[in-house]
């Protein structure tokens, strides 16, 4: 059973993250006085436990004095204590700035070391370590960051001396002792680790993290009994301590004891109704044991006794966007931000309304907001890279994913979302160093393992593949994509039966994936068993007979035979089903131009109109078929009648934005119409191609190269896709890279239009 309770110094990201912005600084006209005026204000909140005051104080500190060394330090101590990724981000950020003002703040250091002891940053750890220890050989804090460091780097027997030692010399330090304990676990010593956290119990019986650990340990080496005694005597000893409720129902969520769970939550909240922490903790119960309902009741609850409080409004909005309550989160956020405009985590969850709304610029908008107000805020780094993503820029997308890791290493999502984003760019080995940061950690993560057999199967390393396919195929027995993945590979490695197999297998569990019906196909193809790769398709129609795609598979396999009439009823079945698709309109042009046909075609299409101006598909393919014979003008008239019905309609939008493109009309018109078509079809190659090349033409090769990976990625041998990728590399002074992608166009094809460019260009890389 998965714990909500969060020990340490975070509970949830949006349980303590609370963005309050500086008050304006003193009307004092001398900085020095403002700057001690807020210190003694923010210290007297610091220690009456007042964080968030304290923060406010301790802002007003460094805006008035830029150089105040113990400004940033304490500001930073006050985001720790607040807790939160937001708050932990902007912690490490400042106490990393008050070391470069005064590098003697030896706690500072110690903490930093800390926190990249967190993230797995060992050698980074041991430098800030081995920094204070030089100057302070027996500073307590260092000793333990030291011992936590050689546990981490599997030197458990290193850690145990150098830990016996520190125990030694300071008896009565708890820490010391929990410390001396986790090495002795590292150790596989768990009867030693078990007398080190008695110890500590006995040594500071009220204090909570030792019995804790010491309940953990003994539930980890199955004596519940004796953990829930442990905690009960912590509990008796703290009557009145909320945090220690909070323990217990952790303890009895991982015994799955979940009724008395609740119990300890919900006592928690009638002990203190005044702490909000109270109501998010409860919440994160029935969050983590999935009752939805309970959560936002709870969180209602709060609001209703703390109606002030942003906390509760935050965890209670970003509760609903998880659970797709937009309108209602709509509400709450409004009322964040009504009350503080500029609150960080108020613009974030903005932001996040706006992407499930289909509205990633204005999202990335509210996201660059978000980050302005506070820069370390991970969350808002990654759904910034999501946005950017889903407007095809992956390279600002892999910036954003790479920030967010800066500031929170751990964060697996964004890690994984770099891997793709490079695996997308074809950075195949960047891909697979991120996936297996990922696997070092959580070696069964189905995501990271597809990442990583994806990224090997690309490097010609199929069979190292099919083993991380063979592991998502085991974790996920009902998703195709382990099989699918698994296919490909066993295909590379000659076993063709064998990959049948795994795709026949993929689409026994989505039967409306074309794209592994498509490898199905391929091979009879190969074997040069044509009938039955043509069966094979129909048996498949008719299982999802309202697929187009299946139906525009079939066309585009009789016209691989010759059977242009059949390939012609399949393809306008496709349209049939979905009149939007442009590469459907695109095979039916490519068909009659192999038909050698296009004025009968034109005539038909024209009858159609006859009868019925409004049919869409015929002024599209009226366009289609002009553009083919080098009738532009009237090729664009077509496109336009065609927007003159549906507006909103993508293929003409896009096609008409390509035309006006290339002839040099309004490159903003051209602009605005594949804009209209990318939002309507995001995910269409063509789109993102065109697209590309008209900010190519706007001279925003960043994007440029974004939207052309991104088409390539679905498209991966037309040449003129690889041309505009690599032109927009060139422009942008990434000569080997576009040297790489021009050479790739012209051994797919010589005579593309562009290709004595592409050479040209080429000559001159080369």
């Amino acid at each position: 059973m998965k714990s909500f309770f969060k020990k340490g110094l975070a509970v949830s990201v949006a349980a303590a993250v609370m963005c309050l912005p500086a008050l304006l600084a003193s009307c004092s006209s001398d900085p020095a006085t403002t700057a001690a005026e807020h210190m003694q204000r923010g210290d007297r909140y610091y220690e009456e436990g007042r964080y968030r005051e304290a923060v406010i104080e301790y802002k007003n500190v460094v805006q008035a004095d830029s150089k105040s060394s113990q400004g940033y330090y304490k500001l930073g101590l006050s985001y720790i204590k607040l807790g939160g990724m937001a708050n932990l981000s902007s912690a490490y950020r400042l106490l990393s700035e008050a070391v470069k003002l005064d590098d003697g703040l030896l706690d500072a250091q110690v903490k930093l070391g800390e926190f990249h002891l967190i993230s797995g940053e060992l050698d980074k750890a041991e430098a800030k370590a081995e920094l204070v220890l030089e100057k302070d050989p027996a500073n307590f804090d260092a000793l333990i960051l030291k011992g936590n460091i050689l546990i981490g780097r599997g030197k458990a027997a290193e850690a145990v001396s150098l830990l016996e030692g520190v125990v030694k010399d300071n008896p009565s330090e708890v820490r010391a002792a929990m410390a001396l304990a986790s090495a002795y676990a590292a150790k596989k010593d768990f009867a030693a680790a078990e007398r080190a956290l008695e110890r500590a119990v006995r040594t500071d019986p009220k204090a909570l993290e030792p019995s804790m650990a010491l309940a953990n340990l003994l539930l980890s080496r199955g004596k519940p009994g004796k953990a829930e005694k442990v905690m009960r005597r912590v509990a008796e000893a703290n009557p009145d301590d909320q945090s220690v409720l909070f323990a217990m129902a952790d303890l009895y969520t991982r015994m799955n004891r979940l009724a008395e769970a609740e119990q300890a939550g919900r006592k928690a909240v009638e002990l203190r109704p005044d702490n909000p922490l109270g109501y998010i903790v409860l919440a994160n119960f029935y969050s983590a044991t999935g009752r939805t309902d309970k959560t936002i009741e709870t969180l209602r609850r709060g609001i209703e006794t703390l109606p002030n409080d942003l906390q509760l409004k935050i965890r209670l909005a970003e509760t609903l966007i998880d659970d797709s309550r937009i309108d209602e989160a709509g509400g709450q956020v409004d009322a964040i931000l009504e009350k503080t405009p500029r609150n960080a985590y108020g613009l974030y969850l903005r932001g996040r309304l706006k992407l499930v709304r289909n509205r990633p610029d204005e999202a990335a908008d509210d996201f660059k907001a978000a980050i302005s107000e506070e820069p370390s805020f991970a969350p808002a780094h990654y759904y910034l890279g999501i946005a950017s993503r889903m407007t095809g820029n992956v390279q600002t997308a892999k910036i954003e994913f790479a920030e967010t890791l800066k500031y929170a290493p751990s964060f697996i999502d964004a890690r994984l979302a770099l891997a793709e984003s490079h695996f997308v760019s074809g950075d195949f080995r960047l891909a697979l160093d991120e996936a297996e940061k990922v696997l070092e950690v959580m070696p069964g993560n189905p995501k990271a393992n597809l990442l990583a057999g994806e990224a090997k199967t690309a490097l010609q390393r199929p069979a190292e593949a099919l083993e991380h396919f063979r592991l998502v195929m085991k974790a996920m027995p009902d998703d195709p994509r382990g099989y699918a993945k698994a296919g490909v590979a066993l295909y590379k490695m000659g076993k063709k039966k064998e990959a049948l197999d795994k795709f026949e297998k993929a689409i026994s569990l989505n039967p409306n994936l074309v794209d592994v019906m498509g490898l199905i196909t391929t091979h009879y193809m190969l074997e040069k068993k044509t009938k039955k790769a043509v069966e094979r398709v129909k048996r498949q129609i008719r299982k999802v007979p309202d697929n187009p795609y299946m139906h525009r598979l079939l066309g585009r396999l009789y016209v691989s035979l010759g059977d242009y009439d059949r390939a012609d009823a399949a393809f306008k079945k496709a349209l049939e089903i979905n009149d939007a698709l442009l590469e459907v309109y695109l095979d039916l042009g490519a068909l009659y131009t192999l038909k050698g046909d296009l004025d009968g075609a034109v005539a038909k299409f024209k009858k159609t109109l006859a009868a019925n101006p409004d049919v869409i598909r015929a002024h599209m393919m009226l366009g289609i078929i002009y553009q083919r014979q080098g009738r532009l003008d009237k090729a664009k008239e077509s496109y336009r009648k065609a927007l003159d019905i549906d507006p909103e309609f993508a293929p003409a939008a896009n096609n008409l934005a390509w035309l006006i493109a290339e002839e040099g009309g309004n490159i903003d018109v051209a602009l605005s119409l594949a804009e209209t078509a990318k939002e309507k079809l995001p995910g269409d190659p063509n789109i993102s191609d065109t697209l590309g090349w008209i900010y190519y033409k706007k001279k925003a090769y960043m994007k440029a190269v974004s939207l052309f990976e991104e088409a390539l990625e679905k498209i991966k041998n037309v040449p003129d896709v690889h041309y505009h990728l690599g032109m927009a590399l060139y422009k942008k002074g990434d000569r080997e890279k576009a040297r790489k992608a021009l050479k790739k166009a012209l051994e797919l094809s010589g005579d593309f239009d562009g290709a004595d460019e592409a050479r040209r260009v080429l000559a001159e890389l080369q």
